[in-house]
């Protein structure tokens, strides 16, 4: 948490310290909802994996004795954090590939 502000603070002194007013709210905004879902996805994620359950009510269907240790341990958040950033890296490559592709269908139906 504690580089997680540091994080939005860096980001926020970068950002408006050259902008107006509203773009560097609305910025600022955005960054902080940005880092919240992602805080808030990862530890979701470790909750369901670690116990089997969010909130402590909303169960996933595994036993009182089940769920692997190391997601609630701090190690956890290292590995769960990796997990969302080889997933962004996913979906961005898949992005970028049929972005390609369709400029290279464009290209090739506007020479033809």
């Amino acid at each position: 948490l504690i580089v997680t502000n540091c994080a939005i603070i860096g980001r926020v002194e970068a950002f408006a310290s050259r902008q107006a007013v509203v773009p560097a709210a609305a910025d600022a905004v955005a960054t902080g909802l940005g880092f919240t879902a992602v805080l808030a996805s990862l530890g979701a994620m470790r909750e369901l994996v670690g116990f089997g359950r969010i909130l402590g009510e909303l169960s996933a269907g595994h036993s009182d004795s089940g769920g692997l240790l190391i997601a609630i341990l701090p190690p956890g958040a290292f590995i769960g954090l990796a997990l969302l950033v080889a997933l962004k890296n996913y979906l961005d490559q898949r992005r970028a590939q049929r972005l390609q592709s369709a400029s290279a269908a464009i290209v090739e139906g506007g020479a033809a």
